[in-house]
């Protein structure tokens, strides 16, 4: 009888054991998930991207830039047909009808958070409606200061 307590005794305490560990274990994997999905993804020169401007693989620093009249092409890696701005979309911060954010650069470098309208993330090529123009929509553009 003393025997069958303990051991019922032992199950018990395993079990809430088990319990503890189990509700530890969601609350950690919570908050590792919590923090990867709110940090965003840093510039090879170590400048942190604004989470609101990109998906973790939406901004690139601008490798190469062309000069085009009353514009600028900027060319990423991630951008490689380049995408075109208008000095008067730089300076209003908008681009056709769609605005993005201004940003200051810290690294004195170019940066683009832009998702290509026909095969971004939220659908493939095959998927993408047939209105939806080709190119880029700009989330965000980093600019070093006194541009």
């Amino acid at each position: 009888m003393w025997n069958d307590k303990l051991v019922e005794w032992v199950y018990d305490v395993c079990s809430m054991i088990a319990f503890l560990l189990l509700i530890a274990a969601l609350l950690v994997g919570s908050i590792l998930l919590t923090t990867y999905v709110a940090h965003a993804h840093k510039a090879p020169s170590g400048m942190e991207y604004d989470p609101a401007c990109c998906n973790d693989r939406d901004c690139a620093h601008v490798t190469r830039q062309k000069q085009v009249p009353g514009g600028v092409i900027f060319y990423t890696d991630l951008h490689p047909d380049g995408i075109d701005f208008t000095y008067e979309e730089i300076a209003n911060s908008k681009r056709g009808k769609a605005e993005f954010n201004r940003k200051n650069s810290t690294d004195g470098l170019v940066h683009v958070c832009a998702d290509n309208l026909r095969t971004g993330w939220d659908f493939g090529e095959k998927d993408a409606p047939p209105s939806l123009p080709a190119g880029y929509y700009v989330y965000c553009l980093y600019l070093p200061a006194g541009v």
